[in-house]
């Protein structure tokens, strides 16, 4: 998940925006909850119609395949 989080916040500093400090930490304290609570709502809120999720080698387009990637995680690894 670490992984996840510093390439979000890459790309969110690197599309402008983002550019406070406060800032980041806040998106990355908001998502690192979301994912904690297993909750696919918030997870996708964050991202644009187009955004590029990338994640465990895979790569997913738009909010629609982040939602279902997303769900597939909680689905093969609840505890």
């Amino acid at each position: 998940m670490t992984q996840v989080l510093a390439l979000i916040v890459s790309l969110l500093i690197f599309s402008g925006q983002m550019n406070s400090k406060p800032t980041i930490q806040a998106m990355i304290k908001k998502q690192a909850l979301a994912w904690k609570q297993e909750d696919v709502s918030s997870i996708v809120e964050d991202f644009v119609p187009n955004a590029i999720f990338i994640a465990g080698g895979y790569t997913f387009q738009g909010i629609e395949a982040i939602q279902q990637s997303a769900e597939a995680y909680f689905s093969q690894h609840r505890d």
